[in-house]
């Protein structure tokens, strides 16, 4: 049991500390959303510029919750490309992304396909995947392809044989029993 002298040594940078403050911080901000107070849009967008990426991914699902708004459009315009540079975690864009889809405007349109120039998988799916519910295009052939290697003893034979295993995985509408390969690495 860690006793009011143990926690008031403890760094501010505990991890436990942390992960209760944003989970505070996304809870406090939840129910002030359900209470719909007159300055919601306005404590929604500064959430978008939080240095949390958990909390500036609930205050974008939270504004595509809300009416749409020129602008609420323009702050998710503006957070978009600071969380599609977020390489550890892509929950911020990922709500943003699906927030603007719900603005259904041109220039939400056009932010959105910003999306399709990113380096993770996930969020050049749901770019397309919103453009094309949208009706701004179909760019199904901009997701491309990725490579994810093989944990042994997950999948396949071969990777119960203790060798490395990668696969090439291609788009839905490409993918095929015959072109699908796995290359055994010895």
């Amino acid at each position: 049991m860690v006793t009011n002298r143990q926690r008031n040594r403890q760094s501010p940078n505990d991890p436990w500390e942390s992960a209760f403050a944003t989970n505070f911080r996304i809870t406090v901000l939840q129910v002030y959303a359900a209470y719909r107070p007159d300055d919601l849009d306005n404590v929604l967008r500064e959430h978008l510029q939080d240095t949390d990426v958990i909390v500036r991914s609930t205050a974008a699902e939270l504004i595509g919750q809300r009416p749409p708004s020129e602008q609420n459009s323009h702050a998710l315009i503006e957070a978009l490309p600071r969380a599609i540079r977020d390489k550890d975690l892509n929950d911020a864009a990922l709500a943003i992304l699906d927030a603007l889809g719900k603005q259904k405007t041109a220039t939400a349109n056009d932010a959105i396909k910003t999306g399709l120039n990113s380096s993770d998988q996930q969020i050049r799916r749901r770019a397309v995947a919103l453009l094309k519910a949208n009706g701004a295009g179909d760019f199904s052939d901009r997701i491309g392809t990725f490579r994810r290697a093989i944990q042994p003893g997950l999948s396949s034979r071969d990777c119960r044989d203790g060798k490395h295993v990668t696969a090439t995985i291609a788009p839905a509408a490409a993918v095929s029993r015959s072109n699908s390969r796995l290359k055994r690495h010895r």
